[in-house]
């Protein structure tokens, strides 16, 4: 389902999050008020409008909006590209996007890549797949095999993670917690 036009975007401490095209990864300007436009690097269609999905839904999707997948909503199309991606119900494709957000009753089942991930405090977040992500943030409880966060990842106060983890940065604060191993990533 087809949401309005809103769009949101992400910074964390005024590190810079472009956009980039999801058919050949060229970084394009968004203009403020469109809902599509064409890639200056490819000339394809950039989709821009944000989209919810309340039931399963099996077709290809890639938009550089918001999707949405409700808590009884279910993707299992063969990709998903997302602006910002939000995660209430079970997201069954491999996928890319800009921002990712696990709410509490969210399943990931594949592997994806991610410029941002958030577990937000009171959700528990099992996945059984390895995440890509340049940033992390996590307030409530997050497990997985193995998180790469190619810059910073913070676990804040309340927060639980249980990880094999690669990253440039690590912050704990006081009252989080962490277990598994740690990589730093000094590139």
């Amino acid at each position: 389902m087809l949401l309005g036009s809103g769009r949101k975007t992400t910074k964390m401490e005024g590190e810079e999050n472009p956009f980039f095209c999801y058919w050949c990864g060229g970084q394009v300007q968004i203009p403020k008020y469109a809902v599509s436009m064409a890639c200056p690097h490819c000339g394809k269609e950039i989709d821009l409008r944000p989209y919810e999905i309340e039931t399963p839904y099996f077709r290809p999707l890639a938009t550089l909006g918001e999707v949405h997948i409700a808590a009884r909503g279910v993707y299992s199309g063969p990709t998903l590209h997302a602006g910002r991606l939000v995660v209430d119900g079970v997201l069954d494709a491999e996928f890319t996007c800009r921002e990712l957000v696990i709410e509490k009753f969210g399943q990931v089942l594949r592997k994806g890549k991610a410029g941002w991930v958030h577990v937000p405090a009171g959700s528990k977040v099992r996945l059984d797949v390895p995440l890509d992500v340049r940033f992390a943030t996590v307030s409530g409880h997050f497990e997985l095999p193995a998180l790469n966060v190619l810059k910073r990842i913070m676990v804040m106060q309340g927060g639980i993670l249980q990880t094999a983890l690669t990253a440039g940065a690590l912050e704990i604060e006081r009252g989080a917690f962490f277990e598994g191993g740690i990589i730093a990533n000094c590139s």
